[in-house]
């Protein structure tokens, strides 16, 4: 039996990598589209090694009589179910519940998941800073930390349950991570992007159907690694009179998504994000100021689009520029009324006075890779020893795109 699992879970591996070869396939060519030119000689040996790959990982799952992905995963799932529901047979039950909704959905099926919709179970009963503080201090809150606390050389192995919680903690409090959610099971994942209109038109009886150009291309997400350390005092994670395991896990958290939320916007460098404002294809709207005028420009380039803008970013002094605009009397401004439609967020970084962003934030794309995406890492030797500390350092790999970058409008400063 010990030998039969290992088999499945090295043909579940070989048939991940498989899906990853074909998303590194695909995106040769949609680069190439992209670009309007042909495949590169260096790009066609990459495209003919991959295609090797592909066949040699073929040849093994066919020898081994591999039939279906969805199976396996459904079998590989069962199997540490029941081992879960023999170490604590209370959550026996959860666990029927749990194989029962993954029957009904596709594994190869890429989710989007959209606004304030969760990707986790909302189960608390496990917080990542448990596990911090169990692993530091050999003491448990509930015996579901004791089950789930599993550890490196180094640090924590975070359950993807767990992990799945973290990121919806995060999204809570990153506007634009409540935008559409893609978690990835490979670190590459190619998604449809919207690059025109389907024209629909009238046929003239036996004569051809006028076909549009096409509308869809790809877009490849590439999960990048995001790094976050601080310190924390062994006084703190070993006082008893506040629940540190969620305190230091929403300041994680909270930490993670304000660095996401200015990365998505302008960017992350030569290894990061390439961020929102540096998309040439978004809507530019040069102004001399943030106003109403200079938001509703941006408002009717989306709209020309066939969008539906949602959203607007604005810097927080602009923000309250606008909160307090009069008229010749002192009356203070109405708004218009487009501007009902729109949900204001104001930040004090990312964003420069006099620019802003109005968008359908559902065009943005957020890549998380949701299994083994998060690494905690504790160091207790060196100053942090004498010091009388730990640091932790914590990674998530992600990656954003724009599915429509014409439903987004940059409203910049008049250079």
């Amino acid at each position: 039996m010990v030998l039969k699992q290992i088999q499945d879970a090295r043909l579940l591996k070989l048939a991940h990598q498989r899906e990853q070869y074909l998303g590194e396939m695909q995106g040769i060519i949609a680069s190439a589209k992209k670009e309007k030119r042909a495949i590169t000689e260096d790009e066609n040996k990459k495209f003919e090694s991959l295609e090797k790959q592909i066949q040699t990982v073929d040849d093994e799952l066919e020898k081994n009589d591999f039939k279906n992905l969805e199976d396996l995963t459904e079998r590989m799932q069962e199997r540490e179910s029941r081992f879960k529901a023999m170490q604590n047979p209370s959550s026996s039950d959860k666990m029927k519940e749990n194989r029962a909704k993954k029957r009904s959905d596709n594994p190869l099926e890429v989710r989007g998941y959209v606004g304030k919709e969760r990707i986790g179970n909302h189960d608390t009963s496990v917080t990542i800073g448990d596990l911090v503080y169990s692993h530091v201090t050999g003491k448990f809150r509930n015996s579901e930390v004791r089950q789930a606390l599993s550890t490196t050389s180094g640090g924590i192995v975070v359950p993807t349950d767990v992990y799945e919680n973290f990121i919806d903690l995060m999204r809570d409090q990153n506007f634009l991570l409540q935008t559409t959610v893609y978690p990835m099971a490979t670190k590459a994942l190619v998604i449809p992007k919207l690059v025109g209109d389907i024209q629909p038109t009238f046929k003239v009886e036996n004569e051809l159907i006028v076909e549009s150009s096409p509308v869809f291309d790809s877009v490849r997400l590439e999960a990048k690694p995001l790094y976050a350390m601080t310190s924390i005092s062994l006084e703190l994670i070993e006082s008893g009179g506040l629940d540190i395991g969620m305190a230091v896990t929403n300041i994680m958290a909270s930490s993670m998504a304000q660095a996401v939320q200015s990365f998505m916007l302008k960017g992350g460098g030569a290894n990061g994000y390439g961020g929102i404002l540096n998309d040439p294809n978004i809507n530019l709207i040069d102004a001399t100021t943030i106003d109403y005028a200079s938001i509703g420009a941006g408002f009717r380039a989306i709209r020309s689009a066939y969008g539906n803008p949602d959203g607007i970013i604005l810097n927080n002094a602009d923000a309250m520029d606008l909160e307090l605009l009069t008229d010749t009397t002192g009356q203070f401004i109405q708004p218009p009324r487009f501007m009902e439609n729109l949900e204001t967020y104001s930040l004090g970084g990312g964003l420069d006075e006099g620019e802003g962003v109005v968008a359908n934030l559902q065009s943005i794309a957020w890549g998380i890779l949701s299994e083994g995406g998060l690494q905690i890492d504790i160091d207790k030797s060196g100053e942090a020893f004498q010091r009388g500390q730990i640091k932790i350092r914590a990674r998530i790999n992600s990656d954003f795109a724009l599915t429509n970058p014409k439903l987004i409008s940059h409203v910049r400063p008049t250079v």
